[in-house]
């Protein structure tokens, strides 16, 4: 991940304030699979939603993951 963000000239980008409002977009995205359903509902998701949340989750994680590097932080 971090050989990607410095091989593409990615890391003027992705410094810890981009990627930390990069995770709350993320989180708002997650947030919206769940908009609107009841908790029996959200636990009960279809093949589509489940991808949709997967896909934000991974890419929650790649920030979350990318932060903690660029910081030098041992998660």
């Amino acid at each position: 991940m971090d050989d990607f963000a410095k091989g593409g000239d990615w890391e003027q980008c992705h410094a810890p304030k981009n990627r930390a409002m990069a995770l709350r977009v993320e989180a708002a995205e997650l947030d919206g699979q769940f908009q609107w359903r009841t908790a029996q509902q959200g636990g009960e998701l279809s093949s589509g939603r489940l991808d949709a949340v997967a896909e934000e989750l991974a890419d929650g994680l790649i920030y979350t993951l990318g932060l903690a590097s660029r910081l030098g932080v041992d998660i």
